[in-house]
């Protein structure tokens, strides 16, 4: 987890995020063995953020 008011994806209070991973790729500028990995952002109540948009797209996708 992070704090979001330091992102500001959060205010003061109730302010810790969770990172979902979500996918997992090689990292083509780095090369191997570096890692580039999505996540979804979830709120303290573990609701989407705002600003988790790939949480939006999954949903409609999977319709």
């Amino acid at each position: 987890n992070f704090d979001g008011s330091s992102t500001f994806q959060s205010g003061g209070s109730n302010s810790d995020m969770y990172l979902d991973p979500a996918a997992m790729f090689r990292d083509p500028f780095r090369k191997d063995p570096n890692k580039l990995v999505f996540c979804e952002v979830f709120k303290y109540n573990r609701k989407p953020a705002e600003t988790n948009l790939r949480h939006t797209c999954k949903r409609i996708m999977d319709m």
